[in-house]
């Protein structure tokens, strides 16, 4: 039976999720895909490759959604979470046999990774998708649960240490992922951990020719200072001599004044 997609939704386009082949269309859930955009860059989830899916329902299990999206392209991952507040809290998992928080039961938003980006935008030309695999339903899935919870210490070990092995390598991958960007003086965060800041070659290159430029403008100002303060002692004697001068033939022109009135009175 095939089932037609309803009209997109906003930027969402929508498909009917089948539990089976023998399910029919009231019996399929609706489920919304878009491609997966976010500010916060992240290497497990590029937005080139990963697919956002909304109102997966409880029942699902990322085996049974692999069956349903491996059929556009190789999946390299899914991860489930309840909750956006949750997205980036999944960086350090690792699939695990023995430590997987349990998901609640309520419908559920998924991010599925394809391995090419042609996939992703395979998925929006399809009008139908494939029904899940086959999921453990009742009985036969608490007795699962159950075995599952039953632990072999030799695996557990094995994957921990293989699990720390990842961590180490994630944290590494931080370290040579630092922010290159710049502000405005230069200046890029190193990170939360070894606090502080860096700058790279290329930006202490060019503060050290910013600096190099400003003290050449200042050593141009300083000389033009300098002349117009040189200019102005030079004025500054000239009017003195002026004065002098003036002060001087005053002076002589009194005196020969004086000379001239000069008489001799005897009586």
């Amino acid at each position: 039976m095939s089932f037609e997609a309803i009209e997109k939704i906003s930027e969402f386009k929508v498909l009917k999720l089948r539990f089976s082949e023998s399910d029919d269309e009231k019996d399929a859930h609706e489920i919304f895909l878009k491609k997966y955009r976010s500010e916060k860059k992240s290497s497990s989830k590029p937005s080139a490759k990963t697919l956002l899916v909304l109102n997966i329902p409880p029942y699902a299990t990322k085996d049974s959604l692999l069956n349903v999206f491996k059929s556009v392209g190789d999946v390299e991952n899914i991860t489930l979470i309840d909750d956006y507040s949750n997205e980036h809290k999944t960086k350090y998992n690792v699939p695990s046999k023995f430590f997987n928080d349990t998901v609640p039961f309520k419908f559920l938003i998924g991010f599925i990774v394809f391995k090419k980006s042609s996939s992703l935008d395979a998925i929006f030309s399809l009008t139908e998708l494939p029904p899940m695999a086959e999921t453990l339903t009742g009985i036969e899935k608490w007795t699962d649960e159950h075995n599952k919870k039953i632990v072999n210490y030799n695996d557990m070990q094995l994957e921990i240490e293989e699990y720390m092995k990842h961590f180490d390598k994630l944290l590494e991958a931080e370290k040579n992922q630092d922010n290159t960007d710049a502000d405005e003086d230069g200046w890029i965060q190193v990170g939360k951990k070894s606090g502080g800041f860096k700058q790279s070659e290329t930006v202490v290159h060019r503060l050290e020719e910013k600096m190099q430029n400003q003290r050449k403008k200042a050593k141009r100002n300083l000389q033009q200072i300098s002349g117009i303060y040189a200019f102005e002692a030079r004025e500054n004697k000239k009017q003195e001599l002026i004065e002098l001068r003036k002060k001087f033939e005053d002076d002589k022109s009194k005196l020969q004044a004086m000379r001239q009135n000069r008489k001799f009175k005897p009586y």
